[in-house]
């Protein structure tokens, strides 16, 4: 009976290919899309005005800086939700939005939005996502990833 011992080259090459498969694991799961790298990048080098809004309607206040909409989701309950919105216009991926919530949690969010941050009710849609910060944390988690 012949029992096979790798030699030490082929032990070499195993360990690399392990170590490349797990590096490509690490790469794809902490990477970040083009838009979270944008906003979060914007947020740290940028000052935005959250006092004068251009832009008003019944749940969203904002302005819009440097292709940056920031404003506040407004809430029934009265809790406001902070953003910075980034269209997918304007990267290679589905834009995205960061949410900052009251507690001073922040949520990135890949995609939902087209244009610009919008909640409108139109007949029987009444928004029960704005009910309050619970139920929009929610929905940002529902709607992460989806295409505007």
């Amino acid at each position: 009976m012949i029992k096979y011992f790798p030699r030490s080259s082929d032990k070499n090459k195993i360990l690399l290919l392990v170590i490349v498969i797990f590096c490509i694991v690490l790469f794809f799961l902490f990477r970040k899309s083009e838009s979270q790298r944008i906003l979060e990048e914007k947020l740290v080098t940028e000052t935005f005005d959250f006092e004068n809004f251009s832009m008003h309607d019944k749940y969203v206040i904002s302005n819009r800086k440097n292709d940056i909409q920031n404003g506040f989701i407004l809430l029934k309950n009265g809790e406001k939700v902070k953003f910075w919105f980034l269209s997918h216009h304007l990267t290679s991926d589905d834009g995205g939005t960061i949410y900052e919530f009251q507690d001073g949690e922040q949520i990135f969010c890949e995609g939902t939005h087209c244009c610009e941050v919008q909640y409108f009710e139109f007949g029987k849609n009444k928004r029960e996502e704005l009910i309050d910060s619970k139920a929009f944390r929610a929905h940002v988690k529902k709607y992460d990833g989806s295409s505007p």
